[in-house]
C-alpha cells in the first residue's frame, strides 16, 4: 500500500524558509554584476543583475544589493526559467552585519518607491 502525503506534510520549513532554497554563493562578479549559487542539494543556479532582486535592499543603481552579497555568504534564493534555463530570480541574505543592515535601512529611508537617484555630473 502506497501512502499518499499532502503537500502541506511534505513541506519542510527547516529546508525551504520563507519559501526560499538554501544556498551558498560561490562565485560573484561585481564588475559584471553576476555569480552562482550553490543550492544544498549541489546544484549551480546563475543569477545576473537587472534580472535578479536583492530582498531589503534599496532600489537604486544599476545593481541594487550587490554589496549585500560576498562569496561564502548563504542565501535564500527563489528561481525561474528563461531562455537560457534555470535562473534566480530573487537573493535573501541570510544575515546582514549591523553595519549592511544600518546601509539598507538608511537607503531604504532616502529612497521612495518609483524614483531613481542620480550622480552628479562634473562640468555643466
Amino acid at each position: 500500500m502506497t501512502a499518499v502525503v499532502s503537500l502541506v506534510e511534505a513541506y519542510d520549513e527547516d529546508n525551504f524558509p520563507e519559501n526560499f532554497y538554501r544556498g551558498v554563493i560561490v562565485r560573484l562578479e561585481r564588475g559584471r554584476g553576476r555569480g552562482l549559487i550553490r543550492s544544498r542539494r549541489g546544484r549551480e543556479v546563475f543569477f545576473q543583475f537587472p534580472f535578479v532582486s536583492v530582498v531589503g535592499a534599496p532600489r537604486r543603481g544599476p545593481m541594487p544589493g550587490i554589496e549585500l552579497l560576498h562569496v561564502g555568504d548563504e542565501v535564500g534564493f527563489d528561481v525561474g526559467w528563461t531562455s537560457r534555463g534555470l535562473r534566480a530570480t530573487r537573493i535573501k541574505p541570510a544575515k546582514l552585519t549591523p553595519e549592511e543592515a544600518e546601509a539598507a535601512q538608511a537607503g531604504a529611508a532616502t529612497t521612495t518607491p518609483g524614483t531613481t537617484e542620480r550622480e552628479p555630473t562634473s562640468g555643466s
